[in-house]
C-alpha cells in the first residue's frame, strides 16, 4: 500500500486533497488508480487510511476511511548533527527520519565542512524518508546553528549523550540504567573530522554524557543512525 503526505490544511469534512507534485507522482510512478486504497500522513502527527476518489496528474483526491493508530515514537530525540558534505548529511537526515528522530540541528562545528545554508533541501529528503517509514510527523529540520547555540541546546535537555572516539568504559546502557525514565534526549555528533578535545569539555559542562559506541571509528553518518537506533531501542519504542 502506498503512502503519502498532505498538509493538515489539505484535509477537509474527511475529503484529501494532494497537491500536485504529490499528485503527479501518485499517478505517474505509483500509477494510482481510482478507488486504491492509501495511507496518508498529515505530516504533524495524523496517519490515515484512504480511499480514493480521483485520480488525475494534478490533482489526487481520496475519501479518508479511518484514522490509523500513531507509530511516533515514545522519545523526544534531538540530534545535532556536526555539519557533513551534502551527500552525507542528506544520508544521515534520511536515516535519522526513519528511526523516528522528533529534530535535527545541523551544527557549524571546529572541523566541519562549510555549511549549506538552506534546509529546503534537507527538507525534502525528510519528507520522502517519512513517506517511506510511513511515519506521522515530519521531523523539524533547523538550520545549521553554531557551537554556542548547541551547547545551550546540551544543557536545556534532560539527557544529552555525545559518542566520542576517545570516551571508553561507558555505554548509553549504562547511562538507561541509571536514567530510565528519561522522554527527551539529545544526541551530539561530531562532523567527519571529529569532535575537538575543546568541544568535549564543553560539551560535557553543559551536562553531555561522552559515551562509546565500541572499539572500532565509525563515519559520521554511521555513528548518526547507530546511536539514534541504539538509544530508541532503550529508551523509545525499537
Amino acid at each position: 500500500m502506498h503512502s503519502f503526505l498532505a498538509d493538515a490544511s489539505r484535509i477537509s469534512d474527511n475529503i484529501v486533497v494532494l497537491d500536485e507534485d504529490e499528485s503527479r507522482h501518485a499517478v505517474k510512478v505509483m500509477r494510482l488508480k481510482q478507488a486504491d486504497e492509501i495511507v496518508i500522513s498529515d505530516g504533524v502527527g495524523g496517519r490515515y487510511l484512504a480511499r480514493t476518489l480521483t485520480c488525475e496528474s494534478r490533482s489526487v483526491s481520496a475519501e479518508i476511511i479511518r484514522r490509523l493508530p500513531s507509530n511516533e515514537s515514545t522519545l523526544n530525540l534531538t540530534v545535532l548533527m556536526g555539519c557533513l558534505k551534502s551527500d552525507k548529511l542528506e544520508s544521515a537526515v534520511n536515516q535519522l527520519t526513519q528511526l523516528g528522530v522528533s529534530a535535527i540541528i545541523p551544527v557549524n562545528m571546529s572541523r566541519c565542512v562549510a555549511a549549506d545554508k538552506r534546509s529546503d533541501r534537507l527538507e525534502k529528503i525528510a519528507r520522502e524518508a517519512v513517506k517511506q517509514s510511513r511515519r506521522a510527523r515530519v521531523p523539524s529540520i533547523s538550520p545549521a546553528i553554531d557551537w554556542e547555540k548547541a551547547v545551550e541546546a546540551i544543557s536545556s535537555s534532560e539527557l544529552a549523550l555525545m559518542p566520542w572516539e576517545e570516551c571508553e568504559g561507558l555505554r548509553a546502557r549504562d547511562v538507561y540504567e541509571k536514567m530510565p525514565d528519561c522522554r527527551e534526549i539529545t544526541i551530539l555528533i561530531g562532523p567527519e573530522g571529529g569532535i575537538t578535545g575543546s568541544e568535549a569539555d564543553d560539551a560535557r559542562r553543559a551536562g553531555a554524557v561522552a559515551v562509546t559506541l565500541g572499539r572500532r571509528i565509525l563515519r559520521a553518518e554511521t555513528a548518526a543512525a547507530a546511536t539514534a537506533a541504539l538509544v530508541q531501542g532503550l529508551w523509545g519504542d525499537i
